[in-house]
Formats: C-alpha cells, sequence, structure tokens
C-alpha cells in the first residue's frame, strides 16, 4: 500500500531524521487553518450578508498556494534511497 504523497514530499526534501517534526507542524497548521477558517467565514458573513466573495478569495488564494508546489527543486535522488 502506497502511503500519501504529503509523506513522500516531506521525507523527500526534509529527510527521515526531520519526519515528525515537519509531519507535526504540518497537522498543527491544518488544525489551526480548520479552527481559524470558520471563524473568518462567520465574521464575513456577519459584515456583508453572503459568503460568496470571500469564498473566491480563499480559493483563490488555495490556487495561489498549490500553484507554490511548482516552485519546489526537482528531487534528484531515487525513491529507493529514502526508504
Amino acid at each position: 500500500m502506497k502511503p500519501p504523497l504529503h509523506h513522500d514530499l516531506l521525507t523527500r526534501y526534509f529527510g527521515l531524521r526531520a519526519f515528525s517534526t515537519v509531519y507535526g507542524l504540518t497537522w498543527t497548521f491544518y488544525a489551526a487553518a480548520g479552527a481559524i477558517g470558520s471563524v473568518i467565514l462567520r465574521r464575513a458573513f456577519d459584515a456583508t450578508g453572503s459568503q460568496p466573495s470571500l469564498l473566491i478569495l480563499l480559493a483563490a488564494a488555495l490556487g495561489l498556494a498549490a500553484a507554490t508546489n511548482l516552485l519546489l527543486p526537482r528531487y534528484s535522488g531515487s525513491f529507493a534511497e529514502v526508504h
């Protein structure tokens, strides 16, 4: 069974020694974003009476964040060297 892609990316770019630390940090940021996101959406709805404009802005920010993956340097090692 193949692990999720983010496991591969974390081990390839940060190494197995730092994997647990970096993995913990990524899940900390996921949890914080999940907690803060609903508060931001609620406040935007209270201020404007609708959510579509903020959702479009958040979708654009997500697209920009996803596009930054294209800026990662090409990994030169083989997968067998990591595991």
